[in-house]
């Protein structure tokens, strides 16, 4: 397919929970005139991105979502973008593969290098099977992505730490630019008997742990909300603890009031690369308990706007969950507050403008 006369394109991977990156692309298509192109939907994900009359979906199939995904690597080499496109702005780890060098202005807005490629060992330690198979393809995928990559005329990176791993396979300038965060849909509400996790459920958002924490804390409600691959599995270790409570792809109305209900977040990934979800928290003046590594560390202090975890003491949730100062959520909301303004969608969507031509 080739796509021609359009005056910005823009092209994500997929559709399928609500994420981070879907966040941004949701802003972007609401915010900047354009042709949105993407992968497939997940039939659940209803966020509605006001693009049905200016959109294109690649391929729509019910095979193994592993399978889908690598196939959707070859459904992006298809697609052409012409030498009519003024700007083509890319975000995906798949679509970056799409042929857009056509185009008068490219740009690369990179969330995560590809966990599943660059990170595995950090990310699927137990999937031994599907890291035999990764490891088949892996360096021709490397090669791959380092020549498409070198191809755009601006990268951008969501934070100094994605940055530092891109710096990696480019010699290029890149721009670090902040993802949008909405404080207008955020605030304080109150402060009420349970904790959020916001994270999708990914292997490397260790919402496990989570669950295995609270399971012990039950004196406390955890509701966690999104969804992802390890999303029956999570219902299922849960199973039977009625503090704990799974809400699926929500509402952002939905979504900022529990933000601004909570007592405070969840948020232990392994090296987040930005970490939407806290600022998110952050913006109603909710801390975050998180592992400091990664791009959060940019922006979270302990005790100030964050309670850090210890990555390797597995009781050490539990215990800061079940001695929680509620005094101390209190004192620290103006600080969560204050932090969050740093990353306004004013801020973001006057930068991302001036990269347009």
């Amino acid at each position: 397919m080739i796509i021609k006369n359009r005056k910005n394109v823009i092209i994500h991977d997929y559709l399928e929970s609500f994420g981070g990156g879907e966040r941004v692309i949701k802003f972007l298509c609401n915010k900047i005139k354009s042709y949105f192109i993407y992968g497939f939907k997940n039939k659940k994900f209803t966020q509605n991105l006001n693009k049905k009359k200016f959109s294109y979906q690649i391929y729509n199939s019910n095979i193994p979502k592993f399978i889908k995904k690598i196939y959707l690597i070859k459904k992006f080499q298809k697609l052409t973008i012409s030498n009519s496109v003024l700007n083509c702005f890319i975000t995906g780890n798949y679509s970056i593969f799409t042929n857009f060098e056509d185009a008068k202005n490219s740009i690369y807005y990179c969330h995560s290098l590809p966990r599943l490629i660059f990170r595995y060992n950090n990310f699927y330690k137990k999937r031994f099977f599907f890291k035999f198979i990764i490891n088949i393809f892996k360096k021709n995928f490397i090669k791959s992505y380092t020549r498409q990559l070198n191809k755009f005329n601006t990268i951008v990176a969501n934070s100094q730490f994605t940055k530092n791993q891109l710096k990696k396979y480019t010699n290029k300038d890149i721009n670090v630019i902040f993802p949008p965060i909405d404080t207008r849909k955020a605030r304080w509400i109150s402060q009420e008997n349970f904790f959020v996790s916001n994270s999708r459920h990914e292997d490397f958002k260790n919402i496990d742990k989570i669950i295995f924490a609270f399971k012990r804390a039950r004196k406390f409600k955890l509701i966690i909300t999104s969804q992802g691959s390890k999303t029956n599995y999570l219902k299922k270790i849960a199973k039977d603890y009625d503090n704990i409570v799974f809400t699926g792809l929500i509402s952002d109305k939905e979504y900022y009031n529990l933000l601004g209900r909570c007592l405070a977040l969840i948020n232990i990934s392994n090296y987040e690369d930005f970490g939407m979800s806290i600022v998110e928290g952050l913006a109603c003046g909710k801390a975050s308990f998180i592992y400091p590594e990664g791009g959060i560390i940019e922006y979270a202090k302990n005790n100030f706007n964050s309670f850090f975890v210890n990555k390797n003491d597995e009781h050490d949730l539990f215990n800061k969950i079940n001695n929680i100062n509620i005094n101390k959520l209190k004192k620290i909301k103006n600080n969560c507050i204050q932090t969050s303004l740093k990353f306004s969608d004013k801020v973001f969507l006057k930068r991302i403008n001036e990269l347009l031509i």
